[in-house]
């Protein structure tokens, strides 16, 4: 009977048992099989949906001629594509976007991923600027001020000038004028009120006051404009020939609006190449540099010679921007300068300078 008793107990124990493992077994199974399967993530990068499956989007650019009011212009300049990590910025590509439509070039990568695209600064072709993307979707734009371009920017030009002697109420000749006040090429010597080629007679203790009226050269195309991310002034007096002082008043006015200017030390290639006296110009309602383009801008000056000194030292004003370019050596960024860091210190931007002879 114990042993009849104890199988009876045995079989009462299986058959409760094997349901509840059938069950479990068979619960762990439909489980398994109701989980989908993970979209493929670059490590670091998280997955968006709107990127579908595979996580992968592009973002599209271009870049437009903001100076262009009468059509949308899009224009053709070399672009430098960095992922951004907080801060930090690695580089990932570059190339050329061409002016045949808003977004004509795209780049593909895991969405999650934000990139900075900087469009390089181009002496005599285009300002530069960079904007920031976010890879959230398989295709993404950037729109600027409501318009179907990614970035604002602008074909860039050289200046012209021509020189008024402010005490004497005339204009000054240029070195080819045949009348005083024509419009005169950058690196241009301009001489007096009366002569092409005899310069402004100062006396002992004298001083000059002149007013050097600038805008973009007529010859190129009306919608560029000479400035890019900074405006600077120089003055180069020949500080060694002890003849002249500290300017004594600079004003800078676009349309009679006087522009806000700051003392600043010249600098890099600025000071090297012998300037003196140096400021930084910026538009008072934006804050930001002033722009010069195809409308008269004025810049003006006083100064006075040493005490007890004839001044013959000629006056030299220089005009300078400042862009976006990569270092020399590596792949990575230079930042907003007047001169790259190659072995000649090329300026970014030809510098734009005329020349008042004093006899």
């Amino acid at each position: 009977m114990k042993g009849i008793k104890a199988a009876t107990t045995w079989f009462i124990l299986a058959m409760v048992m094997i349901p509840i493992l059938v069950a479990s077994t068979f619960y762990a199974v439909t489980t398994m099989y109701a989980i989908a399967p993970e979209p493929p993530v670059t490590v670091g990068v998280p997955a968006v949906a709107a990127c579908g499956d595979d996580n992968v989007g592009k973002i599209w650019f271009g870049y437009r001629n903001t100076e262009n009011t009468v059509t949308t212009e899009y224009v053709g300049v070399t672009y430098r594509l960095y992922r951004l990590d907080g801060a930090t910025e690695s580089f990932r590509a570059t190339g050329t976007v061409d002016s045949t439509s808003a977004f004509n070039t795209s780049y593909e990568n895991s969405c999650g991923s934000t990139f900075r695209i900087y469009f390089i600064a181009s002496d005599g072709v285009s300002t530069s600027n960079y904007i920031d993307m976010t890879l959230n979707d398989e295709n993404v734009y950037k729109t600027v001020d409501g318009k179907d371009a990614i970035c604002a920017g602008a074909e860039q030009a050289g200046l012209i000038f021509k020189v008024r002697n402010e005490d004497k109420a005339a204009w000054v000749y240029g070195s080819a004028d045949t009348s005083a006040g024509e419009w005169n090429p950058t690196g241009t010597t301009f001489y007096s009120t009366t002569s092409n080629s005899t310069g402004e007679s100062v006396a002992s203790d004298g001083y000059v006051n002149y007013r050097v009226r600038t805008e973009t050269n007529g010859t190129a195309a009306s919608d560029t404009r000479f400035t890019d991310q900074k405006l600077l002034i120089g003055l180069d007096i020949n500080r060694t020939g002890e003849d002249w002082q500290e300017p004594s008043s600079m004003a800078v006015a676009v349309s009679g609006i006087g522009q806000t200017i700051t003392s600043v030390g010249c600098p890099g290639k600025v000071g090297s190449d012998g300037f003196d006296f140096c400021w930084d110009v910026a538009d008072p309602a934006t804050g930001k540099a002033t722009i010069i383009r195809d409308s008269p801008i004025d810049l003006s000056f006083e100064i006075h010679s040493v005490s007890g000194v004839d001044p013959d030292d000629d006056l030299k004003f220089g005009v300078f921007t400042a862009g976006y370019v990569k270092k020399t050596l590596t792949e990575d960024m230079l930042g907003v300068v007047f001169n790259k860091d190659n072995a000649a210190r090329d300026y970014c931007y030809s510098v734009q300078t005329v020349i008042l002879d004093i006899v």
